[in-house]
Parts: structure tokens; C-alpha cells; sequence
């Protein structure tokens, strides 16, 4: 998403903040979804308060960066400085550019993980339908493992 030329300290920073952000997030998203949780006490820790300014100051020091020197970049951050509107011409603000990369970096940080997790949770929830999912893979691998080249009943097959 952005250049390398970043720097590795800028990058080891948002790595730890989001660490910390998204420790809070699936702490607060648990604590939603399950009934009698929403009464015990969860201090914010500083970190996580003060988390979501530190990550927008750097994304805009390093779109700031990226304007000044004026130079083309690698990265998504540069694609969306140039994209331009189809009807006005006019290119995004610092904010739009700032709001983007955070929402790509936050998106593509433990999204798989997390995403597996909340399956597991929501089938250790419903056994009748991990009983379900259970049968229905036992019936398409008829005791086979599963190769990453064979599609899933209703799925298109991979390109060869």
C-alpha cells in the first residue's frame, strides 16, 4: 500500500498501533455479541485512545511527504493521489487520501484471522449447523483431503 521508501520506523509504528486498535476492536466486538458481557468494566488504555490520532498523523506526514517531494511513487497511496474525478477533474483531499489508507490498512490487517474466528465462534454456537458443515465436507472429499484445485459443488472450477 505505500512505497518503500516510507521508512521502516513509520511502518513498525502503524504495525504496533494496529496491533493495539484491533486488540481493542475484537475485545469491544465480543463483549457486543455476548449477552452479559456489556456490564464488566473495560478501561481504554491510553494507547488505544490515543491510537487512532498517532495513525491518522502519520498517514498524512507520509501523504504530505508524498506531495512535496512530487516525485511518483509505488504504492496505493500514489494511485489514489493521482486518480482523478471523472465529471470535476479534482483529485482527492489530504483527508479523502488520509481516510482511504486507513481504511486499506486497517482492511487488510488479520482479516483472514479474524474472519476464521468468528466462523469458529458462530459454528461452536450453532452446532446444528457445524453438525451440517461437518456432513456436507465428509460427503464432497469422500475421505479425500482437499487439494486447492478442486472446487467446491457450485463453484467455477480454477482456470488451468
Amino acid at each position: 500500500m505505500l512505497s518503500s521508501d516510507v521508512g521502516s520506523e513509520a511502518i513498525d509504528e502503524i504495525e504496533r498501533l494496529l496491533r493495539v486498535l484491533l486488540s481493542e476492536l475484537v475485545a469491544r466486538g465480543i463483549t457486543a455479541n455476548v449477552p452479559g458481557l456489556g456490564w464488566v468494566p473495560n478501561p481504554v488504555q491510553p494507547a488505544v485512545r490515543r491510537g487512532p490520532r498517532r495513525l491518522n498523523a502519520l498517514l498524512a506526514d507520509i501523504i504530505d511527504g508524498y506531495r512535496a517531494t512530487g516525485a511518483e511513487h509505488d504504492g496505493l497511496v500514489s494511485i489514489f493521489m493521482n486518480a482523478r474525478d471523472d465529471d470535476t477533474g479534482a483529485g482527492m483531499s489530504g483527508r479523502q487520501l488520509r481516510d482511504e489508507a486507513t481504511t486499506l490498512v486497517i482492511a487488510g490487517s488479520e482479516t483472514t484471522g479474524n474472519t476464521i474466528a468468528w466462523a469458529c465462534y458462530l459454528l461452536a454456537t450453532h452446532p446444528e449447523l457445524a453438525a451440517a458443515l461437518y456432513d456436507e465436507v465428509r460427503e464432497v472429499l469422500a475421505g479425500d483431503d482437499a487439494p486447492a484445485t478442486r472446487p467446491w459443488p457450485g463453484c467455477p472450477s480454477p482456470a488451468p
